[in-house]
């Protein structure tokens, strides 16, 4: 796995090194020095008026564009979408499900999804939301049903800065309205979500490390019609994402990660048993118009089974409103 690591940063770091612009050899870790964008909310500022919105002061606690749009707005009020459409196959690029080799049950389906946020900001690193999922399963096609708002949650933020570590920690409650986890029982869950960045002086290059916990609430005790068409539900799980960035500007990173997840699956009577579900690798480039908006086009893959059929072809899209 670290072979293809190492591949995958050299594919893009190295490669398109020459197009780097901007700070050169500067400090990875040092304040960013972001040519301002045009304002992008500028339909909101009535809004933002009978609000009383106030705007905090910037800290410079996140430095790196994904953190930063995840961070989102540094309004009092704001609203914030993080979408990621997942594709399928690149061989198959019609296709209407998403390859999976671990038979977790999961919503399989190409689709749109991600979360939505009324976030209300403490101060320049606290944020308090509530929010739901959205999903769009087959929204090319529109012939699936797609949940417009499911599970909703109460999620807190806090954006953290030591030296050249940045990161952010966020755990959650959630309700489960999603019938693919409703239908085996589930009524909600817990879940505490972690995702830094080190930043290290005098070059561009950086280490990252997301990590989250969940925990499932069911309101009924397990049935064997359950774990239907080989599918494994799941009681808590572990997640960690190592990874390396390269930073060719302030706007635009190219990077990769391998995503490791560990379970208990509810099968099993003994609570200390953990499975390993897939292994993914991801490879791709990031972009920030400015703190409030990030897009990032991306491939997946399997590093324990490297086929085509396995390599899709995804984009996430993070933007804040106010």
């Amino acid at each position: 796995m670290k072979i293809w690591l190492g591949l995958g940063i050299l594919c893009l770091g190295l490669s398109l090194n020459s197009f780097a612009e901007g700070d050169g050899g500067s400090s990875a870790s040092s304040v960013p020095t972001l040519t301002p964008a045009p304002e992008f909310n500028k339909d909101f500022q009535k809004l933002d008026q009978i609000l009383g919105n106030k705007a905090y002061d910037e800290t410079y606690t996140l430095t790196d564009p994904a953190l930063r749009a995840s961070d989102g707005s540094l309004s009092r009020y704001s609203v914030k979408s993080a979408l990621t459409y997942s594709g399928p196959g690149i061989n198959n690029l019609s296709g209407a499900v998403i390859p999976s080799t671990d038979g977790v049950l999961r919503n399989n389906n190409v689709k749109a999804s991600g979360n939505v946020y009324a976030n209300y900001r403490q101060d320049s690193t606290t944020t308090l939301s509530f929010g739901s999922g959205v999903t769009f399963n087959d929204p090319f096609t529109g012939t699936n049903q797609s949940d417009i708002a499911s599970n909703p949650f109460v999620q807190w933020n806090k954006a953290y800065r030591w030296k050249g570590l940045e990161f952010i920690t966020s755990p959650e409650i959630l309700a489960s309205t999603d019938p693919t986890y409703t239908n085996v029982g589930e009524v909600g869950g817990l879940n505490w979500y972690n995702s830094g960045v080190y930043n290290f002086d005098k070059t561009n290059w950086k280490i990252s490390l997301s990590t989250s916990m969940y925990y499932w609430a069911f309101g009924r005790g397990y049935l064997a019609s359950d774990n239907k068409a080989g599918s494994i539900v799941q009681q808590y799980s572990f997640s960690w994402t190592p990874g390396a960035k390269y930073k060719f500007n302030d706007r635009w990173v190219a990077y990769s990660n391998l995503g490791f997840q560990v379970y208990n699956p509810r099968n099993t009577p003994n609570a200390s048993i953990l499975w390993n579900a897939q292994t993914t690798w991801q490879t791709g480039f990031g972009w920030a118009y400015d703190r409030d908006i990030y897009v990032s086009p991306y491939v997946q893959a399997f590093p324990s089974n490297l086929i085509q059929d396995n390599v899709t072809a995804n984009l996430s899209l993070t933007f804040s409103l106010l």
